[in-house]
């Protein structure tokens, strides 16, 4: 069995290996007390500043176990800041409440924002420092952020400022997120334009299009270019035609309004000239 690496330095991890229960290691109940060396360390100006090796000699402690809190400083104090501001709104709104009830009487609207509503705020924002360490925020986040940061919430202000190093992400179109629903578009510009998809007896996609002009070709070049998923949406509404015993129904439309001699196979689609491979009339193809 292969032992996952611990992140911490090798003779600290050895410690945390061997200490299964009873009492912290003692570099972990010590961590209050690195974490506000580093703190001070941080602010020291860099000439007067001593390295990380003479701290690490000075708290007796590897530069290498210091490092590890280091890095992870700037995180610890952002969530120290978040739970600091968590429950003083939690107090605030305890007091409001209490207020309101010892005079008998209903929260105002005020009040009832700074109770109900202000507090969760405060997860949002938590909620958008962890999504912006994975990578930068999209354009309403950020606006988010600004109308919080007006409003005094300082984990906002916090963290704009960084994120205002950082470039704007574009939130997907609905088409990109739901590619199917393009697809179906697609299909439906056909039928907008007097044409007709449909499905051969060899399942095949068959098409017609009554005048193919320069948008009816590039329109049928896309089409092409996703046949196989077109042939599954085809292939379900047929299914669904079938079930609801409308199928006759709709295939006897079709046959009327586009014969089968002048439906075309789409695999056979010239997509370099979007132009048909073979004249349209040359081979008749059932209907499925």
């Amino acid at each position: 069995m292969i032992e996952r690496q611990s992140p911490l330095p090798a003779e600290e991890a050895g410690i945390k290996r061997h200490q299964t229960r009873g009492r912290k290691p003692k570099y972990e109940s010590r961590a209050p007390e690195f974490r506000q060396r580093l703190i001070l360390w941080k602010q020291t100006p860099e000439p007067s500043r001593p390295t990380l090796r003479a701290l690490g000699r000075d708290l007796g402690v590897s530069h290498q176990l210091l490092g590890y809190y280091l890095e992870g400083l700037e995180d610890w104090e952002c969530e120290e800041r978040y739970r600091a501001a968590k429950e003083r709104a939690k107090q605030k709104a305890e007091q409001i409440r209490a207020r309101a009830k010892a005079e008998n009487r209903e929260m105002t609207m005020r009040e009832y924002c700074e109770a109900i509503i202000a507090p969760s705020f405060h997860d949002q924002i938590e909620e958008l420092r962890q999504e912006a360490k994975r990578g930068p925020l999209y354009r309403d986040q950020i606006q988010l952020l600004k109308i919080l940061a007006r409003q005094g919430f300082a984990g906002a202000k916090e963290l704009l400022q960084k994120c205002s190093q950082q470039k704007i992400r574009r939130r997907p179109t609905f088409e990109e997120e739901h590619p199917e629903w393009r697809l179906h578009k697609l299909i439906s510009q056909v039928g907008e334009r007097g044409g007709v998809l449909w499905l051969d007896d060899e399942g095949r996609v068959i098409y017609s299009v009554p005048s193919m002009d320069s948008n009816s070709r590039a329109l049928m070049a896309k089409i092409w270019k996703h046949r196989e998923e077109v042939k599954r949406i085809i292939g379900d509404q047929v299914t669904r035609l079938k079930e609801q015993g409308r199928y006759e129904e709709i295939k006897a439309k079709i046959c009327q309004h586009s014969p089968p001699e002048r439906l075309s196979p789409l695999d056979e689609l010239n997509v370099t000239g979007a132009t048909l491979q073979r004249a349209r009339g040359e081979r008749q193809h059932g209907i499925a």
